[in-house]
């Protein structure tokens, strides 16, 4: 059963994601720098969608969703500086991460 309060977290980080997706055709560079295995199609399909780049991460480079989880928040803790503000951006707290 979900509390308000996690309701709410929820709410907050797919509306953070959607940022990301929206943000998507510029962040493409970014994320082949970071992930230099990652071909066009498979940026064209991850499409911003954080589940879809975590399955990506995790099949390119046999790592587990953990790491493949750290690495999505690393990754934006780079691109909006700052640790906190980047796990909601990413919807990972470091407890899920």
């Amino acid at each position: 059963m979900n509390t308000d309060k996690e309701t709410t977290k929820k709410d907050t980080t797919e509306l953070a994601w959607n940022k990301v997706g929206g943000a998507w055709n510029e962040l493409k560079g970014e994320v082949k720098k970071q992930w230099g295995k990652f071909s066009d199609d498979d940026v064209k399909t991850i499409n911003g969608r954080k589940d879809e780049l975590v399955g990506r991460i995790m099949r390119l480079y046999g790592v587990s969703e953990h790491e493949a989880k750290r690495q999505v928040i690393e990754f934006t803790n780079r691109l909006y500086q700052g640790k906190a503000g980047a796990e909601r951006y990413a919807g990972y707290g470091t407890h899920n991460a």
